[in-house]
């Protein structure tokens, strides 16, 4: 006869431990997401200070642009035109848009 030896089997996924091994993982990706969050939310606030900086020096050289837009046209006169070599056309024109579409209500 034979000698059979008897073997014996360590199970080792048993639960608990995947368990363990999955609120582990799960505490990783958290603490990974929560990283990734904060440094996004520090990375958009930095970027909104920079456009409020950006809008207003545009409104600041916008609202120069309108004072001497308004200056200039309030220097606008006839006798000014006339100083500047601009006469009066002999006949007046208007240009004129063609219609695509002719409306049958009306016409």
């Amino acid at each position: 006869m034979k000698n059979v030896i008897p073997t014996i089997t360590i199970q080792t996924n048993t639960p608990a431990k995947m368990l363990f091994w999955g609120l582990v993982s799960a505490l990783a990706a958290t603490v990974a997401l929560y990283m990734y969050f904060v440094n996004a939310t520090v990375v958009y606030i930095v970027m909104r200070d920079d456009v409020e900086r950006r809008i207003g020096s545009v409104q600041s050289s916008l609202g120069e642009l309108e004072a001497r837009y308004a200056s200039l046209q309030n220097s606008l006169s006839v006798a000014r035109a006339r100083s500047l070599s601009f006469e009066e056309p002999a006949e007046r024109t208007f240009a004129a848009r063609k219609r695509l579409v002719t409306t049958l209500v009306g016409e």
